[in-house]
């Protein structure tokens, strides 16, 4: 009887972590909303060597609910994707999981191929970033927002700026 309901227990856990692909985080709670980031933004080297990249923070601003990074994925201005966590995982060390009122950040740089600067022929950049909000019936929220920044090829920073995010949210 013991083994019976510990391989019922298993094949429960076991169906809630494939649902969620590697991460374990449905299990802390009800889905009870959903929403996608998109973001502009660039990683490229301009012709006197100053480079351009983005960094990509993300808050989860509620204090009463956790949130799950379904999927980051990158295009080019063309539409081609460059890059897709369900293909190569998170990018850069970035959180899959936003603890009440924490946060993560990546770079452009983490989500083009190879790391590589693209060609300026490759502008605009689109960051897209789907998330899932986890807990009561509340909601939440999650906030991105990007830095653009200039540096010179010795690294000094020369200027930043804003990127423009718009968020499409989905209602559970």
């Amino acid at each position: 009887m013991r083994k019976v309901i510990l391989a019922a227990a298993s094949a429960v856990i076991f169906g809630v972590l494939s649902t969620a692909g590697s991460s374990p985080a449905y299990a802390l709670g009800k889905v009870v909303s959903a929403g996608t980031k998109v973001c502009g933004g660039a990683y490229v080297t301009r012709g006197n060597g100053e480079i351009v990249n983005t960094t990509y923070n993300l808050r989860n601003t509620n204090s009463l609910r956790t949130i799950l990074i379904t999927r980051v994925q990158s295009f080019n201005g063309s539409g081609t994707s460059m890059y897709d966590s369900s293909v190569s995982g998170l990018p850069g060390g970035m959180l899959n999981i936003l603890p009440k009122n924490g946060g993560t950040r990546f770079n452009a740089s983490d989500v083009t191929p190879g790391g590589a600067p693209i060609s300026s022929a490759d502008l605009p950049m689109q960051v897209r970033v789907d998330y899932r909000i986890l807990g009561g019936n509340d909601g939440g929220i999650m906030r991105m927002g990007g830095t653009v920044s200039l540096t010179d090829p010795l690294g000094n920073t020369l200027s930043r700026h804003n990127a423009n995010c718009n968020e499409t949210p989905q209602l559970y």
